[in-house]
């Protein structure tokens, strides 16, 4: 029994908190004389087990996150936080921008646990890709003329630029004349370096078509002493060879040569 209590039990007494108990204990049996005596137990405080906390996968999102996942103490137990230099708090500690940050950590026990000495975490917010919304092919014919290749792509966390096949890269949007394939490439350079990295980009193929040929024709004339024209509004062709103009009455040939671009 526990010294001051009345009554001994064949069971032994337990002892749940810190500090110092007498028991009191009493041996008889039929025949024998009966023997008592005490002894002291002490308990002492003990090292709380506890989970550590963990550092969190971050990506920047221009929003303040919450840094670790919570570590967890037995009951009575206490555990601290902080961020670099900055004040103990119970609560997790957050931040914004991408870089490496280190989260302190530490556990105030009670009268039945010990302390736990500050340790620490290191936790790493990364850079974001550049999002962007990707150039797009244009549907082209041969016109004679430079035309733009592609759509404009678009970002909102930084700039567009452009280059044509192993040429340099640029702001502006690709253009071409000649009818053909053409390969565009694009990527995305960020606005804030400090928070975001480059989108490598992609490519895309685009084709100039070539254009049909055309033109009008008379074949036949009513003499008026002026020169006539037989082939006139030509695209895309020419004439080769023969008479294409002329006066006087008679049969004439034109031959027609279609343009290779």
């Amino acid at each position: 029994r526990k010294k001051g209590t009345t009554s001994y039990s064949s069971s032994a007494p337990t002892i749940t908190n810190v500090g110092s108990v007498e028991i009191e204990y009493r041996v008889s049996k039929t025949n024998y004389n009966t023997k008592t005596g005490s002894y002291t137990v002490t308990v002492t405080k003990g090292t709380p087990s506890i989970t550590a906390p963990t550092a969190k996968t971050l990506t920047y999102n221009e929003s303040n996150q919450t840094l670790i996942n919570a570590g967890s103490v037995p009951s009575g137990c206490t555990m601290y936080y902080k961020l670099g230099n900055g004040s103990w708090s119970t609560s997790l500690p957050q931040a914004k921008d991408a870089g490496t940050y280190t989260v302190y950590y530490k556990v105030t026990g009670n009268s039945n646990w010990n302390d736990v000495a500050q340790q620490s975490i290191s936790v790493t917010i990364n850079k974001k890709t550049c999002a962007a919304t990707a150039p797009t092919a244009k549907t082209l014919t041969y016109t004679g003329s430079a035309q733009a290749l592609v759509n404009a792509g678009s970002s909102s966390e930084g700039t567009m630029y452009y280059k044509l096949g192993n040429g340099s890269w640029s702001t502006s949007v690709p253009t071409a004349t000649n009818a053909g394939s053409y390969t565009v490439y694009w990527e995305v350079r960020p606005t804030d370096t400090n928070n975001y990295v480059k989108n490598n980009g992609s490519s895309v193929s685009v084709t100039i078509g070539k254009k049909t040929a055309s033109y009008s024709s008379t074949t036949s004339f009513t003499y008026n002493g002026s020169a006539r024209t037989a082939v006139t509004s030509m695209v895309g062709c020419s004439v080769k060879s023969g008479t294409n103009s002329a006066t006087n009455v008679g049969s004439y040939s034109v031959v027609i040569k279609i343009s290779d671009t």
